[in-house]
């Protein structure tokens, strides 16, 4: 090999390796570019205003749950006032002061399981839930509630409260609430253990899964959220908006409907003809960016 070609080699071998390095400051750009989404994301969850935000003067579901540790929280005590008399001052007696060296007994009582039901409220909440089982679809969803001075826990711990619905077009539209001190898709799996229906309506949470030969039916709404909000903390993110955008097609066709006040069969039709071709596209787009991350 004479000078020329080891040179011409020596500069091939440069290119291959500045390629490669391009390559690589390409890759981390783009990860560097996902942690920082991640971190804003995270940032937004944490101090973020919620776009769920409901009427400051409407009272909650959950309000009429905590009404009774709302009550139940103790008076405040009074502030020691000073009285003001000629040549000094003398300090106000506390209220109750005198009591103070009483002994104090905390005593908790826990019904037997038989009377934990009200005898009437019991029966119904059967028959609701008798009702609620014999559907083919339920949704299903999750939310933290937390509980104060509850046995056995800290004023930090959460728990949850898991609601079960039938579809709005159900003959007999039923909802039930189910206290549980966790999350674990077990809780799920107890109460709807008598269900032999197809489909459950849920978000992404794993726990779903713990219930056998039932197809899960992903929200689109919790999946519009996620698009919303990583676009939010990029606009530049184009993928994001492309995401929201093939969602927001699918939710103009059902809106259409509700207007329009199709009947199962005509709303069937309409989705068959309209909406399978966007989900197909949003389909094969999605296979598209996870290929390419």
């Amino acid at each position: 090999m004479n000078v020329l070609q080891q040179k011409e080699a020596e500069i091939e071998a440069l290119k291959s390796q500045l390629k490669k390095q391009a390559d690589e400051i390409a890759s981390l750009k783009k990860q560097n570019e996902w942690y920082i989404e991640q971190l804003k994301l995270r940032q937004k969850e944490k101090f973020g205003v919620s776009s769920e935000k409901a009427d400051e003067n409407q009272m909650t579901l959950f309000d009429f749950f905590n009404e009774a540790e709302i009550l139940r929280q103790p008076i405040a005590a009074e502030p020691d006032e000073k009285i003001l008399v000629p040549a000094h001052t003398k300090q106000k007696t506390k209220r109750g002061a005198k009591l103070d060296a009483l002994p104090v007994e905390t005593i908790y009582y826990k019904l037997p399981e038989a009377e934990r039901v009200c005898e009437i409220c019991g029966s119904a909440l059967t028959e609701m839930k008798k009702e609620l089982l014999e559907n083919d679809l339920l949704h299903a969803d999750e939310t933290t509630l937390k509980v104060l001075h509850e046995p056995g826990k800290t004023s930090t711990s959460k728990s949850f409260m898991w609601v079960y619905r039938t579809s709005v077009c159900a003959e007999h539209p039923v909802i039930l609430y189910d206290y549980q001190e966790g999350r674990s898709g077990d809780y799920a799996k107890t109460f709807l253990e008598k269900w032999n229906g197809t489909y459950l309506h849920c978000d992404g949470y794993v726990g779903y899964k713990k219930l056998q030969n039932v197809t899960l039916c992903g929200c689109l709404v919790h999946a519009k959220r996620k698009f919303h909000d990583a676009w939010k903390v990029s606009k530049a993110n184009e993928a994001a908006k492309t995401g929201e955008t093939y969602i927001q097609k699918l939710f103009a066709i059902e809106t259409r409907a509700d207007k329009l006040e199709l009947t199962d069969d005509k709303r069937l039709q309409l989705r068959q003809k309209e909406s399978q071709k966007i989900l197909d596209e949003f389909y094969e787009w999605g296979i598209g960016i996870l290929v390419n991350l």
